[in-house]
């Protein structure tokens, strides 16, 4: 898991969220890291496409916007 779950819980609460039991903080963890992942991919073929190794902000803009995000 890319995001632990303490820090992750953090987030979450800083958002509004008063209480959140482990099990939703490792779910909403995994939704995130899988969801990232589909942005960076896509904003890598961006850069790729551009003739470039470096994502930028851009690209990821293009990926969201792909993603329906």
């Amino acid at each position: 898991m890319m995001f632990q779950r303490n820090t992750f819980k953090k987030i979450l609460e800083s958002q509004g969220a008063s209480r959140i039991s482990k099990d939703a903080a490792v779910e909403l963890a995994r939704i995130t890291e899988e969801e990232l992942a589909k942005v960076i991919r896509v904003a890598s073929e961006y850069a790729s496409h551009s003739g470039r190794k470096t994502i930028m902000k851009e690209d990821v803009r293009r990926a969201l916007k792909d993603l329906n995000f």
